[in-house]
């Protein structure tokens, strides 16, 4: 886990989420002007046309305040039952806020959408409200238990110190517990909707139980991150007053830009808001990731042992390699034998062919010859002689035949 690392991811994350800001920021200023139009409309009704609010701008009078509030009393009763209804209903809307936001901060990479904002608001509702509900009761008996001690304290101080300046420090250090108990509370209920988001559980008490878990044991390291987001609101609160010291509010143009660096006030603190959970979140999903890696060797570890102890015990997926780990005896055979291959297979489907019908010659029509032109007469054959010539000697007659008898001994054989 490193704090740095997160304070400057969650920055990121909030800067790249500035959709998300402004929609938070314009559903808290309707609720806002739901209460601010009504006591508008209340000063305007009773002071009307009288120039003491014109007195008020130039100097503060407490006179002319209460002569005011008397006055007014009927709608001020109004108005402050109204306001009584609207603190726990801004405390629901932050509730139901919350959601949206960490399930748009949870997912960075993806382009910002209504859908996926309101649908983490009404996903987290029911179960956020649970653990807003028993983080409120442990801040009531923190402030208490805290307060009563700081009390206690002080009054003991009171009673041996010898200058002011040592009950001014008791106090000072009565406070400054206070804020460590009541913020180490607010550390505990971010991370324990963190433990409800990424878990998809319902059981706020045991985030609840998670929460205080994870700041105790990494207590140095969360308020270290803590102490880093808390350097840039304490800039804005120190700008803030210097501004409205050097504005004042003793004319109209400065009234309106006081009121408009006050709506700037109120979207950086958004942002603030914002860039405080991501960067808490990022812490949590490092610690995340770390348990989730050492609930796997604690798992391989057992594993191991279980081996090493019986090796024909069932072996589940190895996620970590240990070179050393005793390995199971091999099997000759570990896979049943495939059966042998047959030489003659059965023989492939013939299927028979089709008989494609041929469609008959076409009749070609018989075609008239051309016209005949002058008959031609065949050539004349050459006529046929039996006398010889010397010509009509074929080359194997005028050769001289030396081994044939002479005529005499052919007669001489014929009659024999």
């Amino acid at each position: 886990m490193n704090p740095a690392k997160s304070y400057f991811n969650g920055f990121q994350t909030a800067g790249a989420s500035l959709k998300m800001v402004l929609t938070v920021y314009l559903l808290n200023l309707a609720l806002a002007l739901w209460l601010a139009l009504p006591f508008l409309e209340l000063l305007r009704s009773h002071l009307g046309e009288s120039l003491a609010a014109e007195k008020l701008l130039e100097q503060f009078d407490w006179m002319v305040l209460g002569d005011w509030a008397r006055q007014a009393r009927e709608g001020l009763q109004v108005l402050i039952s109204q306001v009584k209804w609207s603190l726990p209903l801004f405390w629901m809307l932050w509730v139901f806020l919350h959601g949206g936001m960490l399930k748009s901060l949870n997912r960075p990479e993806e382009k910002f959408s209504w859908q996926l904002f309101f649908g983490g608001c009404g996903k987290y509702f029911w179960r956020f409200l649970r653990l807003s509900a028993q983080m409120l009761v442990l801040h009531v008996v923190a402030l208490g238990l805290v307060g009563l001690l700081v009390f206690k304290l002080v009054a003991w101080v009171a009673t041996v110190a010898e200058t002011e300046g040592q009950i001014v420090q008791a106090l000072l250090l009565g406070g400054l517990l206070l804020a460590v108990v009541l913020g180490t509370l607010v550390m505990v209920a971010d991370y324990a909707r963190f433990y409800l988001m990424l878990n998809e559980s319902h059981f706020a008490l045991g985030a609840v139980g998670k929460g205080f878990d994870l700041v105790f044991r990494r207590l140095a390291r969360v308020w270290a991150l803590r102490l880093l987001l808390s350097l840039v609101p304490a800039l804005l609160i120190y700008l803030y007053f210097k501004l409205e010291g050097d504005i004042g509010m003793m004319s109209v143009s400065g009234i309106i830009a006081m009121a408009l660096l006050q709506q700037l006030f109120v979207v950086l603190r958004v942002g603030l808001k914002s860039w405080t959970l991501a960067s808490e979140l990022d812490l949590y999903a490092q610690e995340f990731i770390r348990g989730a890696v050492v609930r796997q060797r604690r798992q391989e570890r057992k594993r191991w042992a279980t081996q090493a102890e019986d090796p024909n015990a069932p072996q589940g997926p190895l996620l970590l390699q240990r070179p050393d780990a005793p390995k199971p005896p091999a099997t000759e055979n570990p896979l049943p034998p495939k059966p042998p291959a047959t030489e003659n297979p059965l023989p492939p489907k013939v299927e028979p062919p089709i008989a494609v019908p041929v469609p008959p010659a076409p009749e070609t029509p018989e075609t008239p010859l051309a016209e005949a032109g002058p008959e031609i007469p065949p050539p004349a054959e050459p006529e046929r002689t039996d006398e010889k010539t010397e010509d009509s000697v074929s080359p194997a007659e005028a050769l001289p035949q030396d081994d044939d008898p002479p005529a005499e001994d052919w007669e001489k054989l014929a009659k024999g």
